[in-house]
Parts: structure tokens; C-alpha cells; sequence
């Protein structure tokens, strides 16, 4: 991480980043790092001020996780030998529990090799019988496969993950209790519908019925999501070609009049039937009725690292952007709303979204097939 100096916008952050294994009391009295576990509420605290500075300046910060095969607590905690992990006063930051079976130890380095030394110097204080080890990095996780080796020289690659599904929302028992109740109802309503719009997709055009693409969805995870094809087969080995006529900024690619896309396709958007498989989406519990948009992943992982908060929620059907009827607006305001979104959800502003998405579909206002199948850009009539 950079030095203090960088983060005096905000000095909760940089007073928890300071280096050091001792810290003094409001006593004046040093107190060792056996003795500053932090409880899990100030450990979610650090996460997030360090979360904050990571997105202020775009560098990574690290947390080891060590998960323990039985609950742990502040009281198992102390005998912990971590106090012989001096060597790594640059290295370590606060260490606290994240609930009852993991222990969060922040890391300063970005450096794979400090990572590996350090990881390693922990699982030999802890012991790998009872404790399982793993590195995340937010926002995303390291690409480079680490071999750290235990305590009898046997190598093992060291399980590294993404930040992001740690700093997911749940999401309320309310709204899921709706999204099961109206994606099931409505896939059992429309069904026969359904089966129309399959077989005029399968009687006007070569290939399959259902266009499936890996999104990110809660927590950054992938799902496949579900839409009835509305372009040609390979449609995305065309966009590069089309790459020139994109007309949104930022990783989206939206045009509005797509040559990928079938006459029936054209309908299909027109209308925003060809969200309707998302319902199964739904129904599982990878979407709910309201969120932001899911974008595919390699969109996903080329926005601004404040843009991923977005991925704290359920992504949904339908958001703010599309009730109110704008399919083109900057890629930042774009994601200015589903930030908005994520900060304000509420029963009532479901409700209101929806109420917005169902009186755009009826006017039809400026409701235009905007959405490109390939595996980036997302641009579709309601989302």
C-alpha cells in the first residue's frame, strides 16, 4: 500500500495502516499484537475505510484469511503465538475476526513473494490441521498461481479469491420472497407464450433458441443468464468489427441499429420479451426483480473500481436507468444510478422502479434494441 501521506483525505484510514506491531493505548501503555485483536464489527470497519482508499487510488489491498474447523473467539484468540510474526512489521496491518470461524489478517504488500513468506510464517505458528489459509484480493483476485510450502517442505498452491463476495449485502427476506413468488408464477402464467416465442425464434433463424452469457452477478460470482437469442450465430465475432460504431462510453458497446440482430429479434426487443428467461434467473435466486444490470465479466472487471460496488446487491431485471425510459446515458451515470440504487434500496423504491419499467414498456418511449449478445457490452430495451 502507499504511504500515510496519501491517504490525509482520510485519516481513519491512514491512522489504521500505520506500520508496526505495537501500538500504544490511551494509557500511553504498548501493547502487543497478541493483545489488539480487533471484534468483528471493527474489523468490518478497517475493511471498509481500506475498501474506501483502495477505490481512491485504484491499488489492491490484501487480507488473509485464516479459517478455523471450529469457532473461534476473543478468548481462544490470545494464546495465539501471532506475536512472533516481528519480522513482518511492514508487512502486517490489524488483525480481527470477520465471524466465528475466520480470522482477518491484513496485508501491506502487493508483492506475491512477500505474500507467499508471510502466508507461509503463519501456517507454521498456526499449524495446517485445524486452519485453512486463503489470500483475497480486493477487487479482484491475484492471476498468478502462489506455491507456498508447510512446515515439512511440501509444496501446495495457496488458495487465492476475490474480496468482492465478502462485501455482498444480503439480501432482504421480503424481496426474496417476492422474487420467488412472482418469477414463479409468472414462468408458470406465460409459459405457453413462451413456447410461441421459441418456436417462431427456431422457425426464422439458424441456431439456438436461448442465448446464455457467464455475467457477474452478487458479490462479482459469475452466473449464466438466460434471453431469448435475438441475433445471429457468432454474433460476437462480429463486434470487433462493428467496435468503430459503438455509441457508449466506457467497457459498453450499444448501437441502435444492430446488423446482428433478426427481423424477429427486432420484435423481440422492441417489446423486451426477450428478458423473459431471466425469470428462471430469478427463481434460483441470481437475479432478483430489481438491481443493477448484470454486466458480462470481462465488462464487468474493466470498470472503475468505485463502479463495483454495484456488485454489493443482486443484480435484477430492472433498475433506475431503465424506469426512467434512458437506454443511452454515460457509462459513469449509468453506474451513478446503480450506486444510488445500492445505497437507497428499499421495499418502496422497488415498487416505484417497477411502476417506472412497467410505464416505459406501455408508452414505448424511445424504447430501442440496443443490446449486444457477444461477451461484452450490455445494451438491452429494459436493462
Amino acid at each position: 500500500m502507499n504511504s500515510s501521506s496519501q491517504l490525509e483525505p482520510f485519516p481513519e484510514i491512514a491512522s489504521s495502516l500505520k506500520p508496526g506491531l505495537l501500538e500504544t493505548n490511551r494509557r500511553g501503555k504498548t501493547v502487543g499484537l497478541h493483545q489488539r485483536w480487533l471484534p468483528t464489527a471493527t474489523m468490518w470497519a478497517e475493511l471498509e475505510h481500506c475498501r474506501k482508499m483502495a477505490e481512491l487510488i485504484e491499488e489492491p489491498f490484501t487480507l488473509l484469511i485464516v479459517t478455523s474447523r471450529t469457532a473461534i473467539s476473543a478468548k481462544t484468540l490470545h494464546p495465539l503465538p501471532l506475536y512472533n510474526l516481528n519480522q513482518f512489521t511492514d508487512v502486517l496491518g490489524p488483525i480481527g475476526l470477520l465471524d466465528r470461524k475466520r480470522l482477518g489478517l491484513m496485508i501491506r504488500t502487493n508483492c506475491e513473494d512477500e505474500i507467499c513468506k508471510f502466508v507461509e510464517s503463519v501456517q507454521e505458528l498456526l499449524g495446517s490441521g485445524l486452519w485453512d489459509f486463503e489470500v483475497s484480493t480486493y477487487p479482484l483476485a491475484l492471476d498468478k498461481e502462489m506455491l507456498i510450502a508447510d512446515p515439512a517442505g511440501r509444496l501446495s498452491t495457496l488458495n487465492c479469491s476475490s474480496m468482492q463476495p465478502l462485501f455482498a449485502l444480503p439480501t432482504p427476506l421480503g424481496k426474496r420472497a417476492i422474487d420467488v413468488m412472482v418469477s414463479s408464477l409468472g414462468l408458470l402464467l406465460l409459459l405457453p407464450f413462451l413456447l410461441v416465442v421459441a418456436v417462431m425464434i427456431r422457425c426464422t433463424s439458424v441456431g439456438p433458441i436461448f442465448f446464455k452469457q457467464r455475467r457477474s452477478g452478487l458479490g462479482g460470482i459469475p452466473f449464466d443468464i438466460y434471453k431469448f437469442r435475438t441475433m445471429v450465430v457468432n454474433a460476437e465475432q462480429h463486434q470487433i468489427a462493428l467496435k468503430h460504431l459503438n455509441e457508449q462510453d466506457g467497457p459498453a458497446f450499444k448501437m441502435r441499429s444492430d446488423p446482428r440482430v433478426t427481423s424477429l429479434g427486432r420484435l423481440l426487443r422492441f417489446t423486451c420479451v426477450d428478458e423473459l428467461p431471466q425469470l428462471w434467473n430469478i427463481l434460483k435466486g441470481e437475479m432478483s426483480l430489481v438491481g443493477p444490470r448484470p454486466l458480462p465479466c470481462e465488462e464487468s472487471n474493466a470498470c472503475r473500481w468505485w463502479q463495483m460496488r454495484r456488485l454489493d446487491v443482486l443484480p435484477g431485471l430492472t433498475c433506475t436507468w431503465q424506469a426512467r425510459g434512458r437506454s443511452m446515458v454515460s457509462f459513469d451515470e449509468w453506474m451513478r444510478m446503480d450506486l444510488d440504487y445500492v445505497r437507497r434500496r428499499s421495499p418502496a423504491l422497488d415498487f416505484q422502479i417497477l411502476l417506472g419499467t412497467f410505464a416505459f414498456l406501455i408508452s414505448r418511449r424511445s424504447c430501442e434494441p440496443t443490446e449486444s449478445e457477444a461477451p461484452q457490452p450490455i445494451s438491452e430495451c429494459t436493462s
